[in-house]
Order: C-alpha cells, then sequence, then structure tokens
C-alpha cells in the first residue's frame, strides 16, 4: 500500500487536539495519491470549518462535526476511482456541507445531518444546507439525510449509472423541506423521502431507463417529475 499524505498541520491539530469551548476551528487536509484516509473530527466550538481535499483513488474521507454553533464541511474529489467521501452533521445551529466529486468514477459521497435531540432540546438547527455534485463521472452513489429545521439539499449527478437519494424529516420550529435531485444520463436512480412539515420535491433526469421515486408524508405537499428518454419510471406517493 503506498500513502501519499500532504497535510497541514495545523488543521490536524485542530481536528483532533483538546477541545475549547465555544472556540473558532478551522481544519484543512490535502491528500493526494491512492489508499489514504483522512478524517476531520470538530465538536464544541463556535464556527467550525472543514476543508478535505482528495486526488486520486480508493481514499476515504470523513467530515464529522458535534455540538457547534456554525458549521462548514467541504470534501473535494478529483480524479481517480471507488473514493468514499461522508459529511456527518449533528446539533449544530447553522450547517452547510458539500461534496463534490470529478472525474472520479465510481464513487459515494454521503451527507447526514441532524439539528436537534428531540423537542426540548434549544440546540436545533435553524438552517441545514447540503449539497453533492458529481460530474464527469461513472456509477457514483449520492445519498442525502437530513433531520432538524430549515432544511434543503441538492444533488447535481451527470454521467452513467448514477444513484442519488434524499432523506428528510422537519422538526423543531417552523419548518421547511427542499429536495431536488437532476441527473443526466443512463440507467438513473433517484430517490427522495420527505416526511413532515412544508414539504417540497423535485426530481428531473435526462437520458434512458431512469427511475424515480418521491414518497411524501404530512403537511403542505409538493412533488415534480420530470424524465426524458426511453423506459422511464416515475412513483409519487402522497399522504
Amino acid at each position: 500500500m503506498k500513502l501519499t499524505l500532504s497535510t497541514t498541520a495545523l488543521g490536524l491539530a485542530l481536528a483532533f487536539g483538546s477541545s475549547a469551548v465555544l472556540a473558532d476551528s478551522s481544519a484543512s487536509v490535502t491528500q493526494t495519491g491512492d489508499w489514504n484516509k483522512a478524517v476531520v473530527e470538530q465538536s464544541n466550538n463556535n464556527d467550525a470549518d472543514a476543508v478535505i481535499s482528495v486526488l486520486g483513488s480508493f481514499n476515504d474521507t470523513t467530515i464529522e462535526q458535534r455540538n457547534n454553533r456554525d458549521v462548514e464541511g467541504n470534501i473535494d474529489v478529483t480524479f481517480g476511482f471507488g473514493n468514499t467521501s461522508v459529511i456527518v452533521t449533528e446539533y449544530a445551529r447553522d450547517s452547510d456541507a458539500s461534496i463534490e466529486q470529478s472525474f472520479a468514477t465510481g464513487s459515494d459521497a454521503t451527507i447526514e445531518q441532524r439539528g436537534s435531540r428531540g423537542k426540548r432540546d434549544t440546540n436545533y438547527a435553524y438552517d441545514l444546507h447540503a449539497s453533492i455534485t458529481q460530474t464527469a463521472s461513472w456509477g457514483d452513489v449520492a445519498w442525502i439525510t437530513q433531520t432538524g429545521s430549515g432544511q434543503d439539499a441538492t444533488i447535481l449527478q451527470t454521467g452513467k449509472g448514477n444513484v442519488a437519494g434524499i432523506e428528510q424529516s422537519g422538526s423543531g420550529k417552523g419548518g421547511s423541506n427542499d429536495a431536488y435531485i437532476s441527473q443526466a444520463g443512463a440507467f438513473n436512480d433517484a430517490y427522495i423521502k420527505q416526511n413532515g412539515r412544508n414539504l417540497s420535491a423535485t426530481v428531473g433526469q435526462t437520458g434512458a431507463l431512469n427511475v424515480a421515486v418521491v414518497d411524501q408524508r404530512g403537511r403542505n405537499l409538493t412533488a415534480t417529475v420530470s424524465q426524458t428518454g426511453t423506459g422511464n419510471n416515475a412513483y409519487v406517493h402522497q399522504r
């Protein structure tokens, strides 16, 4: 196994070092090569920013941000095969998470955002924002899961044989769900599940043999599915 790692020492110190309550945290990791692994963990901070940039194949990258007020996490993967990217955010007031993968075939991208421990928790999420962009790739999987208030999610994929899914559950004050999936190419599968509050879902696919499923439950529902091509299947369930 060959490991090539170029890492900012300050980034690792902030990611794995001693915790400072309500301090500001910033971490940056850059890796080039194959079979690398990068993990950034940030907790109990005021503002927490994490960026991981990867160039190569079969790399695992993870950002975990918990009990921070305002957080932003970004993973950027360029070129290669079989890369896995994960961002997990829990109990943040405002959370922005994004994964960008280009020329990365057979790669998986996952974002999980959770804003509240329960109805009595005052540290619920005001805003959750997530986006996954995969371009010039083949056979990618993208998945976004959001729980909390003021959610939105975006997945954009171009290529062939891609799978995309979004799951949202509203809680806390107010409550607004948004979801958007756009896939261009062939053999694409898109899945959106929303539970609670205002809700909205849009699926757009261009190509052949596309499958789109939208499942919505609760309050003011809206769903739009647009598919062009051959052999498309669309299913919308609202209750």
